[in-house]
């Protein structure tokens, strides 16, 4: 992908067990998901584990959908609108989707995340994050954390919220909006941690 600056990522695997990302080397990575938390920029007290349960399955029956392995009429109602939401979203936006839920990590900052999509829409990186609930104020700060880690800071960060019923809204976020809180909950991250 041009535009990507590989020279800050590392080789990561990503154990779906334990939700942990690991070097190559058998250093731990903490989560996207983890400094948010500590650093106070998501609330999870609120969270259902019902929405939880419903995000996971739609994301996994996005990635079956997108590598071919699955057809939009085989899901089970109770996630098949929001699959058309986002079989429209590609309709209408056909981003060429370069890698789908691929583990990265960053060697300098220390930490790892997995994109739902990097891609190219209208020939421009992007990076999309789907989502099927309602829009938070951190989900701009993920995708700024997802692209330094991607090597993407050029890329459109786009929010794809999908809805039951079939449709979708699009939000992009901006770069500048959002990094010096990402780096501001990194540097909470590690000085709780004692990092």
């Amino acid at each position: 992908m041009e535009g990507r600056d590989r020279g800050s990522q590392e080789q990561i695997e990503f154990s779906h067990e334990g939700h942990t990302y690991t070097t190559v080397e058998g250093e731990e990575r903490p989560s996207l998901h983890l400094i948010l938390v500590t650093a106070n920029l998501m609330d999870i007290q609120w969270y259902k584990l019902e929405y939880a349960n419903r995000g996971i399955a739609v994301h996994e029956l996005a990635a079956l959908l997108d590598k071919d392995l699955l057809r939009i009429e085989d899901i089970d109602p109770k996630y098949q609108g929001y699959c058309e939401a986002w079989l429209q979203f590609k309709e209408d936006f056909k981003p060429e989707i370069i890698d789908i839920e691929k583990p990265v990590s960053h060697k300098i900052y220390k930490y790892a995340c997995t994109p739902d999509r990097t891609s190219k829409i209208n020939g421009k990186n992007a990076i999309i994050d789907i989502k099927s609930g309602q829009s938070e104020k951190w989900h701009g700060v993920q995708l700024v954390a997802q692209a330094i880690a991607t090597g993407l800071t050029d890329a459109t960060l786009y929010g794809v919220y999908l809805k039951k019923n079939g449709k979708y809204k699009p939000e992009t976020y901006k770069y500048r909006d959002h990094y010096n809180v990402w780096m501001s909950a990194l540097t909470i991250y590690n000085f709780k941690k004692g990092g």
